[in-house]
């Protein structure tokens, strides 16, 4: 009885990481895509910052 309950557990854990990693993925993609776009605007504001810091 113990046991079943421990694998089901393992189970939702990987389905939750499967879940977890592919909406992950989604967003970083996103995130690599305005990262690309905005990567001139990022260098002229991380450079302001270290220049304040």
């Amino acid at each position: 009885m113990h046991n079943n309950s421990f694998l089901m557990i393992l189970c939702r854990i990987k389905y939750a990481r499967d879940v977890l990693r592919e909406y992950v993925s989604k967003e970083y993609d996103e995130i690599a895509d305005l990262y690309k776009k905005k990567k001139s605007k990022f260098k002229k504001l991380s450079g302001t910052i270290f220049q304040t810091a």
